[in-house]
């Protein structure tokens, strides 16, 4: 049921942006001398990859329609924070 109404193409493509960026980031990151892969940017950015895929599993398993009932309050809260970037610190 999952997988039917799911968009298999976008994992591949994710994960291949995902790893060119770690690649990004490790030549950028590591010093001259050392040549390990694992600097502890990187090692912190595969944690912050890895806790995106659950919530975006998470986000696209969920069934939206559940949210109709709630849409009349989630509208006027969304445009309450944003009214209040306004006025908050730059």
């Amino acid at each position: 049921m999952f997988t039917t109404r799911f968009d298999l193409r976008i994992l591949p493509i994710v994960a291949c942006l995902m790893a060119i960026s770690l690649l990004v980031i490790s030549s950028t990151t590591a010093p001259e001398e050392a040549s390990s892969f694992w600097t502890p940017l990187v090692k912190s950015q595969l944690r912050w990859y890895c806790l995106g895929w659950v919530v975006f599993f998470a986000i696209a398993h969920f069934d939206y329609r559940r949210l109709r009932p709630w849409s009349p309050f989630l509208y006027v809260a969304t445009l309450l924070l944003l009214a209040g970037l306004f006025f908050a610190p730059p």
